[in-house]
């Protein structure tokens, strides 16, 4: 039984760009705080440093994901192709200090904000749009009536911080995209786990749980980046014997460690104020039985 309650969060329009300056806290930065609470504090606190740059893998869903829900951007998502040779009529000598160091940092100028994709990787991005769409299931969830890149804000009651998330596509049932080199069952399992997928899964359907007053299936599109691009739809299930869901177990625990952190101003790792027993992992242990004696 499905059970209903006043819906809580709010929707805002507002551009990508808009949505990742805001303050409220996303799934992506609950990972972050998982993994640091210094760098936490730094990029969103103290307003420091901007993180890692997106690897190839991370621009290759953000092309997949303007392809298929904003195509009227992706144009403007590409940086310029560098020329075949320098303006000396040399191969590019791209290291530092080199003789064409000064006409490779023009070049970079001009594609600040740009994901450069050369026609290869064009096609291979033009393909697997292709492949989703052509996937009877996945369509079958993208052709429902809804919106792209839906901004909701709500507050955690537990601990009144201001959380944010934004679906990919809004409707009755709502989907997440995400691109992989693998989709199969196996492998994105894996991938969620050492992703934290499942945690963000807890973030976003507490969002949409929400904003509409009532549990809603947030669907996977696991779609494959490489040939011969196949797609996956996952309705993810991460709950243990007791049924309980270990993504919002320890969402859960992050929201309550952060909200401590706000609270005390205290930023640092729970093992830098005490000392902690640390037990070798299992692996220490076979890979010392199968070393060879000599005797």
């Amino acid at each position: 039984m499905i059970t209903e309650r006043r819906p809580t969060a709010e929707y805002r329009e507002m551009t990508a760009e808009e949505y990742h300056a805001h303050p409220a806290v996303g799934a992506s930065m609950l990972e972050t705080f998982r993994a640091s609470r210094r760098e936490y504090h730094t990029r969103y606190v103290a307003g420091g440093s901007t993180g890692k740059a997106a690897s190839p893998a991370m621009e290759d869903g953000t092309l997949v994901h303007c392809l298929l829900f904003e195509p009227e951007k992706y144009d403007d998502l590409l940086g310029p192709l560098p020329p075949e040779l320098a303006p000396n009529g040399k191969k590019w000598l791209k290291r530092k200090g080199s003789e064409h160091e000064k006409w490779w940092d023009e070049y970079l100028a001009t594609t600040e904000g740009k994901i450069i994709a050369d026609e290869d990787r064009r096609q291979r991005i033009e393909k697997t749009v292709a492949s989703i769409m052509a996937n009877e299931r996945a369509a079958s969830l993208l052709s429902q009536e809804g919106q792209s890149e839906f901004s909701i804000f709500w507050i955690d009651e537990p601990t009144g911080i201001e959380c944010k998330c934004r679906v990919d596509y809004m409707a009755e049932i709502p989907v997440d995209l995400k691109t992989t080199v693998d989709p199969s069952p196996q492998a994105y399992a894996k991938k969620i786990v050492d992703l934290g997928y499942h945690r963000k899964l807890a973030h976003y359907m507490a969002g949409l749980r929400s904003y509409r007053g009532k549990a809603l299936p947030l669907v996977h599109i696991a779609a494959g980046t490489k040939a011969p691009h196949i797609i996956a739809n996952y309705e993810i299930d991460d709950t243990d014997r007791r049924g309980n869901r270990l993504g919002e177990r320890q969402r859960r625990a992050t929201l309550l460690q952060l909200s401590e952190c706000n609270r005390t101003g205290d930023w640092r790792e729970p093992y830098e104020k005490q000392i902690t027993k640390l037990r070798l992992p299992g692996w220490a242990f076979s890979q010392d039985d199968f070393q060879l004696t000599g005797e």
